[in-house]
Protein backbone atom coordinates (compact mmCIF):
# COMPACT_ATOMS: atom_id res chain seq x y z
CA UNK A 1 0.00 0.00 0.00
CA UNK A 2 1.42 3.16 -0.94
CA UNK A 3 1.32 6.63 0.23
CA UNK A 4 -0.38 9.88 -1.72
CA UNK A 5 3.25 11.46 -1.12
CA UNK A 6 4.54 7.70 -2.39
CA UNK A 7 2.00 7.98 -5.49
CA UNK A 8 2.95 11.62 -6.67
CA UNK A 9 6.57 11.53 -5.85
CA UNK A 10 7.34 8.33 -6.80
CA UNK A 11 9.80 7.89 -3.20
CA UNK A 12 8.68 7.76 0.10
CA UNK A 13 8.74 11.13 2.06
CA UNK A 14 12.15 11.67 5.08
CA UNK A 15 12.68 14.27 7.14
CA UNK A 16 13.63 16.88 4.71
CA UNK A 17 10.31 16.31 2.23
CA UNK A 18 8.84 19.66 3.40
CA UNK A 19 5.23 20.41 3.38
CA UNK A 20 2.59 17.39 3.78
CA UNK A 21 0.50 17.68 0.81
CA UNK A 22 -2.85 19.43 1.41
CA UNK A 23 -2.07 20.15 5.35
CA UNK A 24 -0.26 22.56 7.55
CA UNK A 25 2.19 19.96 8.35
CA UNK A 26 5.65 18.91 7.43
CA UNK A 27 7.16 15.80 7.54
CA UNK A 28 10.05 17.07 9.39
CA UNK A 29 7.72 17.91 12.32
CA UNK A 30 6.09 14.72 12.05
CA UNK A 31 9.44 13.27 12.57
CA UNK A 32 10.29 14.62 15.54
CA UNK A 33 6.83 14.01 17.31
CA UNK A 34 7.55 10.54 16.62
CA UNK A 35 11.18 10.62 18.21
CA UNK A 36 10.36 12.85 21.03
CA UNK A 37 6.80 11.15 22.23
CA UNK A 38 4.38 14.48 21.87
CA UNK A 39 0.92 14.91 20.12
CA UNK A 40 -0.16 11.64 21.31
CA UNK A 41 3.05 9.31 20.05
CA UNK A 42 5.04 7.19 22.26
CA UNK A 43 8.03 8.61 21.28
CA UNK A 44 11.49 6.63 20.26
CA UNK A 45 10.68 6.00 16.46
CA UNK A 46 11.35 8.10 13.78
CA UNK A 47 9.72 8.53 10.34
CA UNK A 48 12.41 5.78 8.58
CA UNK A 49 11.30 3.54 11.77
CA UNK A 50 7.77 3.42 10.99
CA UNK A 51 7.50 3.51 7.26
CA UNK A 52 10.07 0.10 7.49
CA UNK A 53 7.81 -1.49 9.84
CA UNK A 54 4.06 -0.52 7.92
CA UNK A 55 5.80 -0.39 4.61
CA UNK A 56 8.47 -1.80 4.40
CA UNK A 57 10.41 1.11 3.83
CA UNK A 58 14.16 0.43 3.83
CA UNK A 59 15.34 1.91 6.66
CA UNK A 60 19.02 3.50 5.71
CA UNK A 61 19.91 4.10 9.69
CA UNK A 62 18.82 0.41 10.47
CA UNK A 63 20.25 -1.72 8.28
CA UNK A 64 20.60 -5.71 8.41
CA UNK A 65 23.97 -7.04 9.13
CA UNK A 66 26.06 -8.25 6.13
CA UNK A 67 29.20 -11.13 5.98
CA UNK A 68 31.68 -11.00 3.30
CA UNK A 69 30.28 -14.50 2.51
CA UNK A 70 26.97 -12.79 1.00
CA UNK A 71 29.34 -9.96 -0.81
CA UNK A 72 31.15 -12.48 -2.76
CA UNK A 73 28.45 -14.37 -3.83
CA UNK A 74 27.13 -11.46 -5.32
CA UNK A 75 30.23 -10.08 -6.77
CA UNK A 76 30.41 -13.42 -8.08
CA UNK A 77 27.21 -13.57 -9.43
CA UNK A 78 28.17 -9.53 -11.13
CA UNK A 79 31.08 -10.91 -12.37
CA UNK A 80 29.52 -13.95 -14.48
CA UNK A 81 26.89 -11.59 -15.83
CA UNK A 82 28.89 -8.66 -16.52
CA UNK A 83 32.58 -10.02 -17.01
CA UNK A 84 33.79 -7.31 -14.42
CA UNK A 85 34.01 -7.37 -10.87
CA UNK A 86 32.03 -4.97 -9.11
CA UNK A 87 33.87 -1.48 -8.09
CA UNK A 88 32.09 1.49 -6.26
CA UNK A 89 30.68 2.79 -9.32
CA UNK A 90 28.56 -0.40 -10.20
CA UNK A 91 24.98 1.01 -9.42
CA UNK A 92 22.87 -1.80 -7.82
CA UNK A 93 22.93 -5.24 -6.48
CA UNK A 94 21.21 -7.31 -8.77
CA UNK A 95 17.81 -8.55 -7.31
CA UNK A 96 18.60 -6.50 -3.88
CA UNK A 97 17.93 -3.19 -2.50
CA UNK A 98 21.61 -3.11 -1.81
CA UNK A 99 24.12 -0.61 -3.55
CA UNK A 100 27.72 -1.42 -4.46
CA UNK A 101 28.67 1.97 -3.09
CA UNK A 102 26.85 1.45 0.45
CA UNK A 103 28.61 -2.16 0.46
CA UNK A 104 31.79 -0.45 0.36
CA UNK A 105 30.78 2.20 2.47
CA UNK A 106 29.83 -0.35 5.17
CA UNK A 107 33.21 -2.09 4.93
CA UNK A 108 35.36 1.15 5.27
CA UNK A 109 33.65 2.93 7.91
CA UNK A 110 32.67 -0.22 9.98
CA UNK A 111 29.04 -0.70 10.07
CA UNK A 112 26.76 -3.89 9.86
CA UNK A 113 28.62 -6.27 11.03
CA UNK A 114 31.86 -4.96 10.14
CA UNK A 115 34.90 -3.78 10.93
CA UNK A 116 36.12 -0.53 10.06
CA UNK A 117 39.25 -0.22 7.49
CA UNK A 118 38.34 -2.59 4.83
CA UNK A 119 36.75 -1.91 1.49
CA UNK A 120 35.14 -3.73 -1.66
CA UNK A 121 38.56 -3.88 -3.49
CA UNK A 122 39.95 -4.88 -0.31
CA UNK A 123 37.59 -7.55 0.02
CA UNK A 124 38.46 -8.96 -3.82
CA UNK A 125 41.73 -8.62 -3.63
CA UNK A 126 42.11 -10.75 -0.64
CA UNK A 127 39.28 -13.38 -1.33
CA UNK A 128 39.26 -13.51 -5.36
CA UNK A 129 42.64 -12.03 -6.36
CA UNK A 130 41.62 -8.95 -8.13
CA UNK A 131 43.68 -6.20 -8.43
CA UNK A 132 43.48 -3.35 -6.11
CA UNK A 133 44.82 -0.28 -7.60
CA UNK A 134 44.66 1.48 -4.38
CA UNK A 135 46.88 -1.37 -2.50
CA UNK A 136 49.52 -2.42 -5.85
CA UNK A 137 52.25 -4.06 -4.67
CA UNK A 138 55.76 -2.80 -4.93
CA UNK A 139 58.63 -2.31 -7.98
CA UNK A 140 61.55 -2.97 -8.58
CA UNK A 141 64.03 -1.83 -11.62
CA UNK A 142 65.55 -5.20 -11.84
CA UNK A 143 61.57 -6.19 -12.08
CA UNK A 144 60.73 -3.67 -14.75
CA UNK A 145 63.80 -4.24 -16.76
CA UNK A 146 63.14 -7.86 -16.80
CA UNK A 147 59.52 -7.33 -18.08
CA UNK A 148 60.92 -4.95 -21.02
CA UNK A 149 63.78 -7.88 -22.35
CA UNK A 150 60.90 -10.51 -22.48
CA UNK A 151 58.79 -7.82 -24.60
CA UNK A 152 61.64 -6.91 -26.77
CA UNK A 153 62.55 -10.64 -27.18
CA UNK A 154 58.70 -11.80 -27.80
CA UNK A 155 58.14 -8.04 -30.04
CA UNK A 156 61.24 -7.40 -31.31
CA UNK A 157 60.59 -3.84 -30.06
CA UNK A 158 60.99 -2.42 -26.97
CA UNK A 159 58.62 -1.51 -24.63
CA UNK A 160 56.76 2.38 -24.26
CA UNK A 161 54.31 3.50 -22.13
CA UNK A 162 51.52 2.52 -25.19
CA UNK A 163 52.47 -0.61 -25.25
CA UNK A 164 49.79 -1.93 -23.41
CA UNK A 165 49.67 -4.60 -20.50
CA UNK A 166 52.82 -6.22 -19.33
CA UNK A 167 52.56 -9.66 -20.59
CA UNK A 168 51.14 -12.55 -18.11
CA UNK A 169 51.05 -9.49 -15.01
CA UNK A 170 48.57 -7.47 -14.00
CA UNK A 171 50.48 -4.52 -15.02
CA UNK A 172 51.00 -1.97 -17.71
CA UNK A 173 53.52 -0.35 -19.06
CA UNK A 174 51.21 3.45 -19.08
CA UNK A 175 50.89 2.14 -15.30
CA UNK A 176 54.86 1.85 -14.60
CA UNK A 177 55.91 4.78 -16.41
CA UNK A 178 53.59 6.62 -14.22
CA UNK A 179 55.16 4.90 -11.20
CA UNK A 180 58.89 6.02 -12.36
CA UNK A 181 57.79 9.63 -12.98
CA UNK A 182 56.17 9.85 -8.94
CA UNK A 183 58.01 7.77 -7.27
CA UNK A 184 54.81 5.19 -6.69
CA UNK A 185 55.10 1.80 -5.43
CA UNK A 186 58.55 2.46 -3.82
CA UNK A 187 60.09 3.48 -6.61
CA UNK A 188 62.73 6.64 -6.78
CA UNK A 189 60.94 9.57 -8.75
CA UNK A 190 61.50 11.66 -11.60
CA UNK A 191 62.20 8.83 -13.91
CA UNK A 192 60.43 7.70 -16.80
CA UNK A 193 60.01 4.02 -18.96
CA UNK A 194 61.90 5.95 -21.79
CA UNK A 195 64.93 7.31 -19.15
CA UNK A 196 65.36 3.68 -17.43
CA UNK A 197 65.83 1.61 -20.49
CA UNK A 198 67.82 4.70 -22.64
CA UNK A 199 70.10 4.28 -18.87
CA UNK A 200 70.38 0.38 -18.37
CA UNK A 201 69.58 -0.86 -22.21
CA UNK A 202 71.18 2.22 -24.28
CA UNK A 203 67.63 2.55 -26.18
CA UNK A 204 67.12 5.65 -27.62
CA UNK A 205 65.14 8.38 -25.81
CA UNK A 206 62.99 10.03 -27.93
CA UNK A 207 62.38 12.89 -26.10
CA UNK A 208 65.99 13.21 -24.82
CA UNK A 209 67.85 13.08 -28.27
CA UNK A 210 71.92 14.60 -28.50
CA UNK A 211 72.25 17.96 -30.64
CA UNK A 212 72.99 17.56 -33.90
CA UNK A 213 75.11 20.25 -36.20
CA UNK A 214 73.97 21.60 -39.66
CA UNK A 215 78.06 19.92 -40.87
CA UNK A 216 76.77 16.76 -39.40
CA UNK A 217 73.55 16.43 -41.23
CA UNK A 218 75.42 17.80 -44.72
CA UNK A 219 78.05 14.71 -44.22
CA UNK A 220 75.13 12.00 -44.01
CA UNK A 221 73.55 13.84 -46.71
CA UNK A 222 76.76 13.63 -49.42
CA UNK A 223 76.85 9.96 -48.09
CA UNK A 224 73.70 9.00 -48.90
CA UNK A 225 74.19 10.98 -52.76
CA UNK A 226 77.54 9.26 -53.05
CA UNK A 227 75.49 5.45 -52.31
CA UNK A 228 71.99 6.08 -53.86
CA UNK A 229 72.85 8.55 -56.48
CA UNK A 230 70.09 11.11 -55.04
CA UNK A 231 69.98 13.94 -52.16
CA UNK A 232 67.27 12.58 -49.61
CA UNK A 233 64.16 13.93 -48.84
CA UNK A 234 62.03 13.21 -45.75
CA UNK A 235 60.60 10.42 -47.14
CA UNK A 236 64.35 8.90 -47.24
CA UNK A 237 64.15 6.65 -44.03
CA UNK A 238 66.65 5.58 -41.62
CA UNK A 239 70.10 7.81 -42.34
CA UNK A 240 72.57 4.78 -42.97
CA UNK A 241 74.99 3.52 -40.12
CA UNK A 242 72.72 5.50 -37.83
CA UNK A 243 69.71 5.90 -35.36
CA UNK A 244 68.12 9.35 -36.96
CA UNK A 245 65.69 9.13 -39.93
CA UNK A 246 65.57 11.70 -42.41
CA UNK A 247 62.29 12.54 -41.52
CA UNK A 248 63.16 13.27 -37.86
CA UNK A 249 65.67 15.30 -38.96
CA UNK A 250 63.25 17.37 -41.08
CA UNK A 251 61.43 17.90 -38.00
CA UNK A 252 64.30 19.29 -36.25
CA UNK A 253 65.26 21.55 -38.61
CA UNK A 254 61.93 22.83 -38.98
CA UNK A 255 60.69 23.00 -35.22
CA UNK A 256 64.10 24.12 -34.00
CA UNK A 257 65.17 21.20 -31.65
CA UNK A 258 67.62 19.50 -30.78
CA UNK A 259 70.46 22.73 -31.63
CA UNK A 260 69.11 23.33 -34.56
CA UNK A 261 67.42 26.78 -35.41
CA UNK A 262 63.81 27.21 -36.14
CA UNK A 263 62.32 27.78 -39.80
CA UNK A 264 64.33 25.69 -41.79
CA UNK A 265 63.87 22.04 -43.60
CA UNK A 266 66.23 19.88 -45.22
CA UNK A 267 65.15 20.59 -48.90
CA UNK A 268 65.96 24.38 -47.72
CA UNK A 269 69.20 23.00 -46.11
CA UNK A 270 70.40 21.06 -49.52
CA UNK A 271 69.60 23.84 -51.28
CA UNK A 272 71.28 26.41 -49.83
CA UNK A 273 74.40 24.53 -49.39
CA UNK A 274 74.59 21.86 -51.99
CA UNK A 275 72.42 23.96 -54.60
CA UNK A 276 69.84 21.05 -54.42
CA UNK A 277 66.61 22.39 -56.35
CA UNK A 278 63.82 22.95 -53.52
CA UNK A 279 60.39 22.00 -55.08
CA UNK A 280 58.92 24.21 -52.41
CA UNK A 281 60.95 27.12 -53.11
CA UNK A 282 60.93 26.61 -57.26
CA UNK A 283 61.25 30.35 -58.84
CA UNK A 284 58.05 32.22 -60.53
CA UNK A 285 57.20 31.32 -64.53
CA UNK A 286 55.66 32.92 -67.45
CA UNK A 287 53.80 31.92 -69.99
CA UNK A 288 55.55 33.66 -72.74
CA UNK A 289 58.70 31.42 -71.13
CA UNK A 290 57.04 28.22 -71.20
CA UNK A 291 55.86 28.67 -74.92
CA UNK A 292 59.53 29.89 -75.85
CA UNK A 293 60.81 26.75 -74.40
CA UNK A 294 58.33 24.80 -76.38
CA UNK A 295 58.98 26.45 -79.58
CA UNK A 296 62.59 25.52 -78.51
CA UNK A 297 61.79 21.80 -77.68
CA UNK A 298 59.71 21.74 -81.18
CA UNK A 299 62.55 23.03 -83.60
CA UNK A 300 64.93 20.59 -82.06
CA UNK A 301 62.93 17.27 -81.66
CA UNK A 302 60.10 18.06 -84.68
CA UNK A 303 57.17 17.59 -82.08
CA UNK A 304 55.56 18.89 -79.53
CA UNK A 305 56.31 17.92 -75.92
CA UNK A 306 52.51 16.68 -75.50
CA UNK A 307 49.20 17.46 -76.20
CA UNK A 308 48.79 20.10 -73.84
CA UNK A 309 51.17 22.19 -75.38
CA UNK A 310 49.50 22.36 -78.70
CA UNK A 311 46.58 23.64 -76.89
CA UNK A 312 49.32 26.41 -75.19
CA UNK A 313 50.50 26.87 -78.84
CA UNK A 314 47.61 27.52 -80.07
CA UNK A 315 46.09 30.17 -78.09
CA UNK A 316 49.44 32.37 -78.15
CA UNK A 317 48.47 36.02 -78.48
CA UNK A 318 49.56 38.00 -81.03
CA UNK A 319 53.32 39.62 -80.12
CA UNK A 320 53.83 35.99 -78.65
CA UNK A 321 55.33 34.41 -81.68
CA UNK A 322 58.86 33.25 -81.49
CA UNK A 323 61.65 33.90 -83.83
CA UNK A 324 62.11 31.12 -86.40
CA UNK A 325 65.61 29.58 -86.27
Amino acid sequence: MSSPYQKITGDWPNPQSGQVAGTDETWARIHDALAQGYRGLPGGSSLSQLLSEYRGVRNQLNLPPLAIEQILVWADEYQKSTGDWPDVKSGQVAGTDETWAGINAALTLGYRGFRRGSSLAKILAAHRGVRNIRDLPPLTIKQILGWADAHQKRTGDWPNKDSGQVAETGETWLGIDASLRRGGRRLPNGSSLAILLAENRGVRNAMNLESMTIKQILDWADEHKQKTSDWPIQKSGQVAETNETWAGINAALSRGKRGLSKGSSLAKLLAEHRGVRDLQELSPLAVEQILVWADEHKERTGDWSNQNLVKWQARKKPGQESTSR
